[in-house]
């Protein structure tokens, strides 16, 4: 069944994942633009280089620093697209598509575990998608991309932030409508770019910041702690939420 469900939801996420190589395209190229032509860079790109400048975000928001504040929009943009394009299976499983796939299931708990695992699966594609479309512009760019120093606890932080704010978005999409969730997470995005609150789940989706704070006790692996019970929580609710549904309506959402 699991085979089956990562089938159907192909067929709604190759395209977000379509749009989304090609935000990560325009993002590295954007990246390029910024260092001037390729004759005058005297030190190629590395990987984490594209990924700082893709998830960089902003430096922590200081009342009265006289600087003037500006949405991150490459992040926003990558982050918000992820968090669309994971829910779209979910979705549309909520609509009338389901209902044969929560039958052979035989349990809300298990059907809603198989829901969560497909969220989870695109987001590791997506940032894998990134990845490599980083690596390819670099190589047509300057013939060779070098991987450089990539720190595997931001690149975790990152990469659970999505999931947790991708379980939000498919939980409102499920339960209430696509919008819902897109609303919620916007406020979360904005609401973590100009208030730098631990709690906020978005702001651990920013490497300069993490970065900037992490000599202030920032520590990658408390982080990547919070937001994996973050992740089992808004599971959890999810679940709890989905036992005292009613289920599969065709009027959520409109």
């Amino acid at each position: 069944m699991m085979g089956q469900d990562i089938d159907l939801s192909w067929q709604d996420a190759r395209w977000g994942l379509g749009i989304g190589g090609l935000l990560f395209i325009a993002a590295a190229m954007q990246y390029q633009a910024s260092l001037g032509p390729a004759v005058d860079v005297q030190i190629i790109p590395a990987l984490s280089d594209y990924i700082m400048f893709a998830f960089a975000g902003n430096e922590p928001f200081v009342n009265g620093s006289g600087a003037p504040f500006m949405l991150p929009i490459t992040w926003f943009v990558l982050i918000f697209f992820c968090i669309h394009s994971c829910a779209l299976f979910p979705s549309r499983m909520m609509r009338g598509m389901g209902v044969g796939r929560l039958l052979q299931a035989k349990s809300r708990l298990k059907w809603w575990c198989r829901f969560t695992f497909l969220v989870v699966l695109w987001c590791a594609v997506y940032v894998l998608l990134g990845l490599l479309c980083m690596v390819v512009i670099g190589i047509i760019r300057y013939g060779v991309c070098q991987i450089g120093t990539v720190r595997a606890d931001l690149i975790g932080t990152v990469f659970f932030t999505l999931c947790v704010l991708s379980e939000i978005q498919a939980i409102c999409s499920a339960l209430a409508s696509p919008l819902t969730g897109e609303l919620t997470n916007a406020v979360l995005m904005v609401c973590a770019a100009f208030w730098d609150h631990p709690v906020l789940w978005p702001r651990y989706s920013m490497l300069l910041r993490s970065n900037t704070v992490e000599a202030n006790g920032f520590i990658p692996a408390i982080a990547l702690v919070y937001l994996i019970v973050s992740f089992l929580g808004v599971f959890a609710m999810g679940a709890l939420l989905f036992q005292k549904s009613n289920i599969l309506s065709h009027d959520k959402g409109r």
